[in-house]
């Protein structure tokens, strides 16, 4: 099972030329903070979190149909994709998450917490969010922040409430109700992942 990563290695020098606030909090975690436009977030996504996303997806072997080769953008809907192996019949959205998809049951499972099947092809570390960043750059910019909430439990700088939140309110209500500290925006989220892929059901990928 894919456990989420917040420790990492990092040269003190690595951010050195970025503009993006970047912070090392007590407990070792990266957290970056964004404070210019879309475009230098995503620049920075790929500069700082790509090579560790990767490195830890690989390390852990975690198969996600949103980071399958076969994967294609669908023609039915806006931000849809579907499966070029046709091993799932339905489209859906790589991510959960408040995108609004036109005439679409947005209900069904993302991509990203989809079990591969054995035709699973993880794509190369160059285009390993290419599926991500396959639309506008509005979108591209939520979908990178999703990621980055999901698998470094912080979003853009603030914990990742709102990605649990637009999968259903019980996992917020739940995790407010017993974590008083959930308010530390700052603060790292160490069950986001876990707990949307409960909600989706035991059909979730590893």
């Amino acid at each position: 099972m894919f456990k989420v990563t917040h420790f990492l290695e990092i040269p003190a020098d690595f951010f050195k030329s970025f503009k993006c606030k970047i912070k090392v909090n007590s407990a070792n975690c990266l957290n970056i903070i964004c404070t210019d436009s879309d475009r230098i977030y995503r620049k920075k996504f790929r500069e700082c979190l790509l090579p560790e996303l990767y490195k830890n997806h690989a390390a852990a072997d975690f198969h996600s149909c949103a980071f399958c080769i076969n994967l294609k953008k669908a023609h039915c809907h806006k931000h849809c994709f579907n499966c070029s192996k046709e091993m799932y019949q339905d489209c859906g959205r790589l991510l959960p998450g408040i995108i609004p998809v036109k005439n679409h049951n947005l209900n069904n499972t993302p991509w990203l917490f989809r079990p591969a099947c054995i035709n699973f092809q993880r794509l190369e570390i160059h285009s390993y969010i290419k599926h991500m960043v396959n639309g506008s750059p509005q979108v591209a910019t939520n979908n990178l922040e999703i990621l980055e909430g999901l698998f470094f439990g912080i979003s853009n700088g603030s914990k990742p409430c709102h990605i649990c939140a637009s999968v259903h309110m019980k996992i917020f209500d739940e995790c407010s109700s017993r974590n008083r500290q959930f308010k530390q925006t700052e603060t790292p989220c160490t069950k986001a992942f876990e707990s949307i892929k409960n909600a989706y059901g035991s059909n979730a990928a590893e």
